[in-house]
């Protein structure tokens, strides 16, 4: 069986409803214009599901919908950061300080990064 890899970023949500209220984001999102129209094309994440009518159900669908999107799209640069900060701040000896507590952010810098890649933390 073959990977399936997760949409190209970025995301973003798509902002028409469709006819059971519910919401689409979407990924590799692309347009041009063509002849005097606009047409885009892109690629389908994931739709909320919206099990009745109530417009505060859709409120708060949305707003999962854009905190999920903004983390997605903020991933890369995240993961970034903190390999940098492995990398140039941390200490060659770290795991010998003296400082529990010192010591207990590293390890939990680590299983950060570790989770941010898809591996356990």
């Amino acid at each position: 069986m073959s990977a399936i890899n997760p949409t190209s970023r970025p995301w973003q949500v798509k902002h028409d409803l469709d006819l059971e209220g519910r919401t689409t984001l979407i990924g590799n999102v692309d347009g041009e214009l063509i002849d005097g129209t606009t047409h885009h094309s892109f690629d389908f994440v994931c739709r909320t599901i919206d099990e009745d009518d109530d417009s505060q159900s859709r409120s708060i669908a949305i707003a999962n919908a854009d905190y999920i999107v903004r983390v997605v799209n903020a991933h890369d640069a995240l993961v970034d950061a903190i390999e940098a900060i492995n990398r140039d701040a941390r200490p060659c000896n770290w795991d010998d300080d003296d400082d529990p507590a010192q010591v207990a952010a590293w390890k939990k810098l680590d299983a950060a990064l570790a989770r941010a890649k898809g591996g356990a933390a």
